[in-house]
């Protein structure tokens, strides 16, 4: 589990969403709708009413910002989402399944208003939990070397850009040249290890594109 301290400001909120709260959600985003495109269809607008109902409790992941000369915004945003994929690894671990959504809903100063969020508050995204009935078929596993690269040291800071110059960026597996006196890593084929290929695979992701239904008392902590 990955845990970020974000001087120790714990800016992360969740709102839950269960029940027959679920319809009263769907009419917040579907008059959030009908406010962002007055010319919004009704199908429209009864589709995104209805999309709370695709799983048995939605969790509104929450960045509560607040000014701190250390850690600025974007960490602040950063934990909250560290914080909402931890309830994914967690709803996993215990066989449930999830989904990370945002859209123009996450955006939306009426949603906002609606669920009692500050001006300075920013939703990370809506958590879709349930048990899955159906699984997403297997993923592709995609190329490493896209993902990863060998950093020599850039030896003319002058003329260097970030990802040009001399010294930057060999493909992984390549052999590492000379590196300045600022580099202290050894050179080495990091690519190789578990954890570095799992997360440029794809391989580490929580994409259960799934519906989803109650389970067992309805209690989404109880298995």
């Amino acid at each position: 589990m990955v845990w970020l301290v974000a001087g120790k400001l714990e800016p992360w909120r969740f709102i839950g969403n269960a029940g027959e709260a679920r319809n009263a959600f769907g009419a917040v985003l579907s008059d959030a709708l009908r406010q962002r495109d007055p010319g919004a269809s009704e199908a429209m607008l009864a589709r995104e009413k209805a999309k709370p109902l695709r799983a048995p409790l939605i969790l509104t992941v929450v960045a509560r910002i607040r000014e701190h000369r250390l850690v600025p915004a974007i960490e602040q945003i950063i934990a909250a989402g560290i914080a909402a994929n931890n309830i994914l690894l967690a709803a996993h671990g215990l066989g449930y399944g999830g989904e990370w959504r945002t859209g123009e809903a996450a955006y939306d100063q009426y949603v906002h208003r609606a669920l009692g969020l500050g001006a300075s508050d920013s939703i990370v995204g809506f958590l879709y939990l349930g048990t899955p009935e159906v699984l997403p078929p297997a993923r592709e596993i995609p190329a490493l070397e896209p993902f990863v690269s060998h950093w020599n040291g850039i030896r003319d800071t002058t003329t260097a850009r970030v990802g040009e110059g001399r010294g930057w960026g060999s493909r992984v597996g390549a052999p590492a040249g000379r590196v300045s006196g600022a580099a202290r890593w050894a050179p080495g084929d990091f690519s190789r290890a578990p954890i570095v290929r799992s997360i440029a695979h794809g391989s580490i992701h929580h994409d259960h594109r799934c519906r989803c239904r109650w389970h067992g008392d309805g209690q989404l902590s109880e298995a």
